[in-house]
């Protein structure tokens, strides 16, 4: 097993939902975050086929919602923030 942490050129992305055909699992994903999350993204989406990121606000909305349930979720939250989370 050899892990390539490169993100590929036909990366896409539409309103939150990032696709990658050549991530490293089939795995779909929600991550809910904040600004530190949108800097792991390149991390993240490489890992998983389907990325689907929220701020960490729309989490009872998310998962209220019609989508599919992923396979995972994270919630990522840099600690100055931690004292913002309801």
């Amino acid at each position: 097993f050899v892990l390539h942490w490169s993100v590929f050129p036909v990366l896409s992305e539409e309103g939150g939902l990032m696709i990658n055909p050549h991530a490293v699992s089939e795995k779909t994903v929600w991550v809910f975050g904040d600004s530190f999350a949108e800097a792991l993204k390149p991390y993240i989406t490489t890992m998983f086929r389907e990325t689907h990121f929220f701020k960490h606000k729309e989490f009872e909305q998310a998962v209220s919602s019609h989508f599919p349930r992923p396979d995972m979720m994270l919630w990522v939250v840099v600690e100055r923030n931690f004292a913002n989370v309801d």
